[in-house]
């Protein structure tokens, strides 16, 4: 947020289908099962600790980012496209809405 120019007043919320890694990252770093886990993955500790970021859960049939990574079957898709606002673009009937608009204009 501070490279946008915008104040981060709160964590930023993101969303994870695993619950054992949010109760890991909400825990000490310094924990016997963590030895192993790579120091690039240190960097969520020290944001969730900083309060920059938060891990929610959200079970994996509602997370809406799906529609941005992976290709969805046409139910789960339109869920995801209409969950984060995101409209569909059909370009033959934009191309003639955009052709009636222009004619009505021309011809007013």
């Amino acid at each position: 947020m501070k490279d946008l120019g915008l104040p981060q007043l709160q964590p930023i919320p993101l969303m994870c289908d695993n619950q054992s890694c949010i109760l890991l990252l909400k825990t000490t770093k310094d924990h016997k099962c963590t030895k192993r886990i790579d120091i690039k993955y240190h960097y969520l500790w020290e944001k969730v600790a900083r309060l920059k970021i938060e891990f929610k859960y959200c079970p994996r049939e509602q997370m809406l980012a799906d529609v941005l990574t992976k290709a969805l079957p046409k139910p789960k898709h339109h869920f995801c496209v209409e969950g984060i606002g995101l409209t569909i673009s059909n370009p033959i009937k934009d191309r003639d809405l955009l052709r009636y608009n222009s004619h009505r204009h021309t011809h007013s």
